[in-house]
């Protein structure tokens, strides 16, 4: 989907068809199975203590590794080499530390370094994808914590139900009102804030599914692909999805790994 985009060569074949590009359709997908599984690691843990451990294991020193070979040594290496300097003259300007330090805690506060890939259709991002990460995290607390809450008052799938109901309508009013509609200072904190909720939706989703796994039989995820399939090609894709995507995505890879049983 990305190579679309970053080669120049137009809209994809998704945002052609229904307006949606294939590559916020594959974060939505991924958002929606990373809840289902989450969930299964949350359900499946001994304490708190234990599912938070491995969530950071998950995520932390993949992340860190990243940085640290981008910002220390591939970024630096072609920054010379494009400017006929050295690697420790580059390393000196403090735009390759500051990219480190600033983004350390998953919130990427920025995007490039050394002034390169300033041409590029994503100006000067050295690696854009990371940015879902913070919210992925955001999301392993905002679930965790609905259920425990639920899990207190006795109704874990009523307590998730209402959250992923409070999201999809914050999704919904993020989807009707611009970030150009707000004074300039608040365009990009509302414009990250409906990022956050339009992928957190698609996560609580997944994680209902997960609750209610034992329901999804063939005939249940064959209607919601068609109900999915007819209301995106309707330009209803950004409403639709969230309620279906991670039924139609987990249901059908349940069934296949069962071969297949109702």
């Amino acid at each position: 989907g990305h190579s679309w985009e970053m080669g120049g060569y137009g809209l994809d074949p998704a945002q052609r068809l229904i307006g949606v590009k294939l590559g916020e359709m594959g974060v939505n997908a991924f958002f929606a199975l990373s809840g289902v599984l989450v969930t299964q690691s949350w359900l499946r843990s001994r304490s708190a203590g234990s599912y938070f451990l491995k969530r950071a294991l998950r995520i932390f020193p993949g992340f860190w590794i990243c940085l640290l070979l981008t910002s220390l040594i591939a970024m630096p290496l072609l920054a010379a080499h494009l400017n006929g300097d050295s690697w420790a003259e580059q390393l000196a300007q403090g735009d390759y530390l500051s990219y480190l330090g600033r983004n350390f805690f998953l919130r990427v506060r920025q995007a490039g370094m050394g002034g390169l890939f300033a041409t590029n259709p994503a100006a000067f991002a050295v690696n854009g994808s990371l940015w879902s990460l913070f919210p992925e995290a955001l999301c392993y607390i905002g679930v965790a914590l609905t259920i425990f809450i639920g899990t207190k008052v006795g109704g874990k799938t009523r307590t998730l139900i209402m959250a992923f109901a409070t999201l999809y309508l914050l999704h919904v009013l993020e989807l009707a009102n611009s970030p150009e509609r707000f004074p300039p200072a608040w365009r990009g904190k509302i414009w990250y804030l409906g990022q956050v909720i339009g992928q957190a939706v698609f996560f609580f989703c997944g994680a209902l599914v997960c609750l209610n796994a034992s329901r999804i039989n063939a005939r249940f995820v064959g209607v919601a692909a068609l109900l999915l399939i007819g209301l995106s090609a309707t330009g209803c894709y950004k409403l639709a999805a969230p309620l279906l995507l991670p039924w139609v995505l987990a249901g059908a890879g349940t069934l296949l790994a069962a071969g297949g049983v109702e």
